[in-house]
């Protein structure tokens, strides 16, 4: 079968301040609950501040890398990731998952599996609306 021709774009990720208010938010209600009902339970909260600042470094936040600085999808539909300069080939996995409000990409590609998380404001609109058609549309089921 052949593959439909599309028309190619370039997705420019950005931190997403949503990723950010819901890891502030998450953080805040379990120090709030351990407040509240401290007990020796509350030894279980000890990794919460490496959890939390990891979520930050994979989304951008703290100077971490993000999985691509850019993603280009050409008229074919082959995706490329961009990160440090690097162009690195890319196969989307197909656990890649698009709702209205989120597009978590997954790919094989440069020996590993990289995942790239899309909140509403970590890309321009119309880059991840793009995205969204390619991942649903144009990509063949393996």
């Amino acid at each position: 079968m052949r593959r439909q021709r599309m028309a190619a774009f370039d997705l420019l990720p950005v931190p997403s301040r949503y990723c950010l208010a819901l890891v502030l938010a998450v953080s805040a209600l379990a120090c709030g609950l351990l407040l509240t009902f401290a007990s020796a339970a509350a030894i279980c909260l000890l990794p919460l501040p490496f959890y939390v600042g990891y979520l930050l470094r994979c989304d951008g936040w703290l100077g971490g890398r993000r999985a691509a600085e850019r993603v280009t999808v050409d008229g074919g539909g082959h995706v490329v990731f961009w990160r440090g300069g690097t162009r690195f080939a890319v196969q989307v996995a197909d656990d890649s998952l698009v709702l209205p409000w989120l597009i978590v990409l997954a790919v094989r590609g440069a020996g590993r599996r990289m995942t790239l998380v899309l909140w509403p404001d970590s890309a321009g609109r119309e880059a991840q609306r793009q995205l969204a058609v390619y991942l649903r549309c144009f990509l063949e089921p393996a």
